[in-house]
């Protein structure tokens, strides 16, 4: 079975056994396999750490804002309602 590796800094898609030979000639020991991490969209920027014991970098996610559509005015929104930041100001006329 195919498994997901990084060997500084490259990915690679490899068999079992080719990831034994890899860990086996660069002398890492095991080789950390890429496991998923899920994100949740936020209006907060976020930093994912990291596995301990791999050679991964941190991620930053930036903030999810209202520049994603540019429907996101206070017109469009109705009045008292918050979407993104961005207050709405539509009364319904």
């Amino acid at each position: 079975m195919a498994e997901k590796v990084i060997v500084n800094g490259y990915k690679a898609i490899v068999s079992a056994k080719a990831k034994a030979v890899i860990a086996d000639a660069l002398d890492l020991g095991e080789v950390p396999t890429l496991t998923a991490t899920a994100v949740t969209p936020s209006t907060s920027a976020q930093t994912i750490t990291a596995p301990t014991g791999t050679a991964y970098n941190e991620i930053n996610v930036a903030a999810v804002t209202a520049d994603i559509d540019a429907n996101i005015q206070p017109e469009n929104i109705v009045s008292g309602v918050t979407i993104l930041g961005v207050t709405g100001s539509y009364t319904g006329q």
